[in-house]
C-alpha cells in the first residue's frame, strides 16, 4: 500500500542536519546492503561501514557548499535526502548537475519523497542554468530504477573507467 505524502516538505540541507542525515544513512545502509551489496550492516566492521556511507563529516561538508542538496522532512523529521553538485563543462552539456546520492528511509520508500526531491532539484537545475541531470544508479535496484524512470530519466548501460592515481 502507497502512503500518500500528508506532510512532506522539501528544502536545502542545513549545517545542523548531519547527526540526522548519519542516522537516517545508518536505515538506509542498513536495508541496502542486505538488498544489494551482499553483507550484514550490523555485523560489519567499522571500516566497511565508513567505506559504504554516503554521509561522512567531508562529504557532508562539501555539499552543504553545493547550494543544491536537499531533504525532505516529514513532521520536521527528515526521511530523505538528495546531494547533488553542479558540474561545468561536462561532455556536451554547459552545465550538469550530478546526484551523488539520493536515500530515503525504509519506512517512507514509495510516498512520493524521492520524486519531490527530484522535482525540487530540477527546478533549481532549470534556474541556475543546467541543461542535464546526471545519476548513477545500483543496476539490482529495481525500485530506483523504475522511480528514475518515473521522474524522466533516460537510462543508460554504461561502465565506468577509473585511473586510480594512489
Amino acid at each position: 500500500m502507497v502512503t500518500p505524502m500528508a506532510h512532506i516538505a522539501v528544502r536545502r540541507i542545513q549545517s545542523g542536519d548531519y547527526e540526522a542525515l548519519r542516522m537516517l544513512d545508518d536505515a538506509v545502509m542498513r536495508y541496502s546492503a542486505r538488498a544489494f551489496l551482499g553483507f550484514d550492516w550490523d555485523s560489519a566492521s567499522s571500516e566497511r561501514r565508513e567505506e559504504q556511507r554516503a554521509i561522512t563529516p567531508d562529504i557532508f561538508a562539501f555539499y552543504l557548499h553545493t547550494a543544491c542538496s536537499f531533504v525532505a522532512e516529514d513532521d520536521e523529521m527528515i526521511v530523505g535526502y538528495v546531494l547533488a553538485q553542479p558540474l561545468r563543462h561536462f561532455d556536451l552539456e554547459p552545465l550538469a548537475v550530478w546526484v551523488e546520492d539520493i536515500s530515503v528511509h525504509p519506512s517512507h520508500h514509495r510516498r512520493g519523497i524521492a520524486s519531490a526531491l527530484y522535482r525540487t532539484l530540477h527546478d533549481w537545475g532549470q534556474s541556475a542554468g543546467a541543461t542535464a541531470i546526471l545519476a548513477g544508479i545500483h543496476v539490482d535496484n529495481a525500485a530506483s530504477l523504475a522511480m528514475h524512470r518515473h521522474v524522466g530519466f533516460d537510462l543508460y548501460e554504461s561502465r565506468t573507467a577509473v585511473w586510480r592515481l594512489d
